[in-house]
């Protein structure tokens, strides 16, 4: 199982496929506090963890789980 853990990012919507949209979101589009991706786009950063290309967690704050971060800088 290969993760990655995306540290200060802004969250954009993802447009499924059968809307036009060419790639999919995972994990239901949910954000930890239950609310949805596109609620907070372009708001502030978030961290992402990508566990085997699918997102799994959306929050502030990730706990480090001793996977390789990637450092967004706010983008």
């Amino acid at each position: 199982m290969s993760s990655l853990l995306v540290r200060n990012v802004r969250l954009v919507p993802v447009t499924p496929p059968e809307l036009g949209g060419r790639h999919t979101a995972s994990a239901a589009g949910e954000l930890d506090s239950g609310q949805t991706v596109a609620a907070h786009a372009g708001s502030e950063p978030v961290d992402v963890r990508v566990v085997d290309g699918v997102v799994t967690q959306v929050g502030p704050g990730l706990a480090d789980d001793g996977s390789p971060v990637l450092e967004g800088e706010g983008r």
